[in-house]
């Protein structure tokens, strides 16, 4: 992947404005990532229902397997994560341009280059957060805490990882997202209220 150059990205003491200036320019871009993340989770629901009328699918096998594997019921994927994987030369004109406009929101979020993913990011302040914690495999916190804080040391001094320890976007894959919407998912089934959607936490 093509590095951005550091003009570009205003880096240092000037990221915020680079934070500004991208939501003025591109003011969209979390509602367009709100509305991917919905329909991936309606799509996940009428596919499960589907199957399992049909009982062609055992749902505790399918939530046995990593969250990670596609065929997992709570399977979450990153708008990267598609156009990275795509040919540009079997895109349209306006495919090239969404793959330019993703990537380099991408790169504008500058995590990748401190070494962390950004399901490492999410903190561990609302309840579901820790509900979620507990559910994950305890390697993954425990390396994703240590991502974390090797972040944070890195970024109070201005540095980036080397290159090489940089997150691909193909690798930069949801592994702890599911495990929230699962525990969003007992709490509404039990409850009544959340209504499945991200945005009202």
């Amino acid at each position: 992947m093509r590095a951005t150059p550091q003009l570009h990205t205003a880096q240092g003491i000037w990221a915020g404005m680079r934070y500004y200036m991208g939501h003025f320019f591109y003011p969209n871009m979390y509602r367009e990532f709100l509305s991917i993340q919905n329909a991936h989770k309606v799509e996940r629901g009428v596919r499960l229902q589907t199957a399992i009328k049909a009982n062609k699918v055992d749902f505790r096998a399918l939530l046995a397997l990593p969250v990670t594997d596609h065929a997992h019921p709570y399977k979450m994927e990153y708008p990267w994560e598609k156009v990275i994987s795509a040919d540009s030369r079997d895109l349209s004109m306006y495919g090239k341009w969404y793959s330019s406009k993703i990537l380099s929101f991408y790169e504008s979020n500058q995590h990748h280059k401190f070494g962390v993913l950004m399901d490492d990011m999410v903190n561990a302040r609302g309840w579901w957060n820790r509900a979620a914690r507990t559910r994950c495999p305890i390697d993954k916190v425990v390396h994703a805490d240590r991502r974390v804080m090797r972040y944070r040391v890195l970024k109070d001094k201005y540095i980036y990882e080397d290159k090489s320890n940089w997150v691909h976007p193909i690798d930069n894959v949801a592994w702890f997202g599911p495990y929230i919407m699962m525990v969003a998912d007992e709490w509404e089934e039990k409850w009544g209220f959340f209504a499945g959607q991200e945005i009202e936490y």
